[in-house]
């Protein structure tokens, strides 16, 4: 059975011929060597090109990055290294290495060494802490040394490929000659690689006769002859992750081709002409084309790993499956931090596992892959069944039920003896466990039931993964940019007329919430899953719900409830904690449900720590009394008491946080809303809201507290508003003195103009004085209109307006006498006074209007 293998570009990009390639470990970046004498450092994430700079006009056949030193190191056919600072691009060193061109050079991955080799049939081993002092030569090949490369088991052997059609191995230490030679290639060699596992002894080899081998360096026999590419093969190398040989060729192909069986898997061609090299890294492939920049991500990021509800662990790496107990140490668990494991059992997988799952009870897990299963009991490890199959599945029910497909058709299984099976009207794709088997195609998804093989019903979408509750009551579908929260009604099974696509009421839409998510388990009847922007959400009601956010992908793996523990797992099988109180979530669960008895009967048994997310929880459902009853967090409680208009209680939280002007200023807002002025006034004081006050004072006619305000905001330095407390007290001298000491001198003269000539003379003079010290000449065209009478004739009837203004506004007047008093706004005082310099304005205001000649008698 062929690999499912999922194969995504990450980066194409066109350019010159390319001749090496090479992914940085550690950050996301792929460099590439091209033909024309260039260095492109891409970000495979982003397809940006980071850097790009020239090393010299002749081709580079070799470019390495050594993370530590924070260093590219390049070869080219000008025969020299040249090693850059890849941040800077600093160039660090450069020396002549060899006589002709430099074919390959590798970095020693502990010691400060580096080998290279060339076309002049030599391998030279440098120091770099040494000023670069040659510490080796080794001579033994006949033609060109094409491709040199460290045993990953023993860093002090390599292995070399060369045009003399030989692989030969050499050690660092000891002797310059090669310890042996693997001979079978009928034409030269062009790449070598070591396997990466420790289970077993293989290098493999290409070459110009098309052939790719496969050595036992132990025996130092060849084992298999891979053969299919049509031309010279450029590189091979082992998948470091995944049971693959992957070979590019210059007939334009990638070949991938299983590491255990030889059987190739798949081709791949991208139209880019001839292949030259390949890089691996973590799930990463880059190769090198004539026509440009491949990065290929082969397989899922979701480590192969399964877990009890008791902390049993184990996980896949290649065909080693390793096993921990997560309760060892439980003292030292701390949020986010990686849990340091203790490896108990490894035990060797005869196949390729691609699903590992353990049994509902936890006693037994099962592998599945390359067309088999084999179910293992969880402690010793111990054989409880195998078989053929594509897929696997568990069933919920405790009964050890489990279901297997091989092609359309699905058997289910129980004590390894087939009860029943199912064949799906359409291609089968895959196959999900739980309390219904899910059977999965192109475009439908058949539930059938476990013990009779019937069809529950069949749903009209393709799932990528199935999650269901320990109840059975609700599922989780989870589609590519969503996924839906089902309840199955066990009920209506049964009692309905079945139709062709089962029964119409078995499952009932609850919710569809729009997050992509790479990981789900269910809590009782709480949904917790990981997304793709790296965030442990839980979903409740309809509504999702942040708890961590996450500094990488993550992917759950179980829950264990005695620790209160969720544990997940990162692609590099690091095991990772976060608490999770179940009372908390079951609280959660009781209030949605609307069963608040059960909820209080919860509370007590929730840390104190929790309360607050209790109190925001039932904040968000509207249940807003309640969350004021039970928060210890001030901050929300006010934000309730104000939601809640409990004057009372935001009063009280206000009077301890007496430094915070922004509650009294909610507090007085809210007051004045309802009506409530004095303490409204005294909020707004608090928090010295003086428009608020301004606003306050006038709407309730508090002239007093209106000159108090202007006293006041004079202190604090708020002039604008003392200006306008003073214009409304008709106190113009006031208003002057506010633009003064604010430095408005020109608007002081041009009020004083308007209002209150007799100070003018002061104003102007003041106005002279400031400007005279930027510009004498705009000084002296300032006028002060009370020395040019003849060209302010009306001058001296504002000075006595203004007199008899004040006279009037030093009077007070009831609300009665509004009308009255306001209709001296409308008087044109400058011609009544020219009429009578003892003009009284109270005398004109008691007189009884005029009436209106009354336009019928007239006619």
């Amino acid at each position: 059975m062929p690999l499912k293998l999922d194969i995504k570009k990450k980066l194409c990009s066109r350019s010159e011929r390319v001749k090496c390639v090479e992914i940085h470990t550690q950050q996301p970046w792929v460099v590439a060597g091209l033909y024309n004498g260039n260095i492109i450092i891409y970000d495979y994430i982003t397809q940006a090109v980071l850097k790009s700079f020239e090393v010299s006009n002749f081709p580079i056949r070799c470019a390495k990055f050594i993370p530590r030193m924070h260093w590219l190191i390049v070869g080219s056919d000008d025969k020299n290294i040249r090693v850059y600072n890849y941040n800077t691009l600093d160039k660090v060193k450069t020396f002549q290495a060899h006589d002709d061109y430099i074919r390959s050079v590798i970095v020693h991955p502990t010691l400060p060494y580096i080998l290279t080799s060339s076309d002049d049939c030599m391998i030279k081993l440098w120091d770099w802490e040494k000023n670069w002092e040659q510490k080796q030569s080794y001579e033994g090949h006949g033609h060109y040394v094409m491709q040199i490369v460290f045993n990953p088991k023993d860093y002090t052997t390599f292995a070399s490929a060369s045009l003399d059609r030989t692989v030969k191995i050499w050690g660092i230490t000891g002797t310059s000659n090669a310890h042996y030679s693997l001979i079978g290639h009928t034409q030269g060699v062009n790449c070598v690689e070591y396997y990466p596992g420790g289970d077993k002894p293989y290098i493999i080899s290409g070459g110009d006769d098309m052939k790719i081998r496969v050595w036992d360096y132990q025996t130092k026999q060849c084992i298999h002859t891979l053969s299919g590419h049509h031309h010279n093969i450029s590189s091979v190398i082992f998948h470091s992750d995944l049971p693959l040989i992957i070979s590019t060729s210059e007939d334009s192909t990638v070949k991938l081709w299983h590491s255990s069986t030889f059987r190739l898997e798949t081709t791949l061609n991208y139209g880019m002409e001839r292949g030259w090299a390949q890089s691996c890294g973590n799930k990463l492939l880059a190769i090198g084309f004539d026509e440009g920049t491949m990065v290929l991500k082969l397989g899922s990021d979701e480590p192969l790993c399964s877990m009890t509800n008791t902390g049993y662990i184990i996980w896949v790496k290649n065909n080693e499956i390793n096993s921990a107990n997560l309760r060892v140490n439980e003292c030292d668990l701390i949020d986010g931090e990686i849990v340091n494991l203790i490896v108990k059992e490894t035990e060797t997988c005869e196949f390729f596992p691609q699903y590992i799952k353990h049994s509902p009870n936890g006693r037994a897990f099962a592998l599945c892959g390359d067309g088999d299963y084999v179910i293992k009991s969880s402690r010793a490890f111990r054989s409880q069944g195998y078989g053929s199959s594509q897929e696997f599945a568990w069933s919920s029910s405790g009964f050890g039920d489990f279901a297997i497909r091989l092609g359309n058709t699905v058997k289910i299984l129980r004590d390894n003896e087939e009860k029943v099976s199912y064949k799906a009207p359409f291609t089968v794709e895959n196959i999900f466990g739980g309390f219904l088997l899910a059977v999965k195609g192109d475009e439908y998804c058949d539930f059938v039931d476990w013990e009779s093989g019937a069809l529950i019903r069949r749903i009209n979408i393709s799932p990528r993964q199935i999650y269901w509750s320990e109840s059975g009551k609700n599922v989780a579908i989870i589609l590519e940019e969503n996924f839906f929260i089902l309840q199955f009604k066990h009920d209506a099974v049964g009692k309905t007329q079945v139709e062709d696509d089962g029964y119409p009421e078995a499952f009932e839409l609850m919710f569809e919430i729009l997050e992509n998510i790479n990981s789900g388990l269910w809590l009782s009847e709480c949904f917790l899953f990981t997304t793709s922007n790296n965030k442990l959400n839980y979903c409740l009601g309809g509504k999702s719900m942040t708890l961590v956010t996450l500094d990488k992908k993550m992917f759950i793996i179980g829950y264990i409830p005695q620790q209160n523990r969720v544990y997940l797992m990162d692609c590099d099988r690091n095991v990772i904690s976060f608490t999770i109180m179940l009372s908390f979530i079951e609280y959660q669960i009781a209030v949605v449900q609307e069963d608040f008895e059960k909820a209080e009967a919860i509370f007590p048994s929730i840390p104190e720590n929790y309360h607050n997310k209790c109190a925001k929880f039932l904040d968000s459902l509207g249940y807003k009394e309640e969350a004021m009853a039970i928060t210890t967090d001030k901050d929300h409680k006010f934000d309730l008491a104000l939601q809640l208009s409990n004057l009372e209680e935001a009063y009280e939280i206000a009077q301890g946080d007496d430094q915070n002007d922004t509650k009294w200023k909610m507090v007085g807002d809210l007051a004045l809303l309802g009506g409530n002025f004095d303490l409204a006034e005294s909020c707004m004081a608090k928090s010295k809201d003086w428009n608020g006050l301004l606003l306050l004072y006038t709407s309730i006619a508090q002239g007093d507290k209106i000159r108090d305000l202007a006293e006041t905001t004079i202190k604090e330095g708020k002039m604008n508003v003392a200006f306008v407390c003073y214009f409304l007290l008709k106190d113009t001298d006031k208003c002057i003195d506010c633009l003064i000491k604010s430095g408005r001198i020109p608007e002081a003269a041009f009020f004083a103009r308007t209002y209150a000539p007799s100070r003018i003379s002061d104003v102007v003079k003041m106005w002279k004085e400031y400007v005279s010290k930027y510009s004498k000449v705009t000084a002296d065209s300032l006028t002060d209109p009370t020395e040019y009478l003849d060209k302010f004739p009306e001058i001296q009837l504002a000075l006595k307006a203004e007199k008899t203004l004040k006279n009037f506004y030093s009077q007070s007047f009831g609300a009665e006498n509004y009308a009255t008093a306001m209709s001296v706004f409308d008087m044109d005082f400058l011609s009544l006074v020219a009429e009578d310099e003892n003009i009284d304005i109270m005398q004109i205001l008691s007189q009884p209007p005029e009436c209106p000649d009354d336009p019928f008698e007239s006619s």
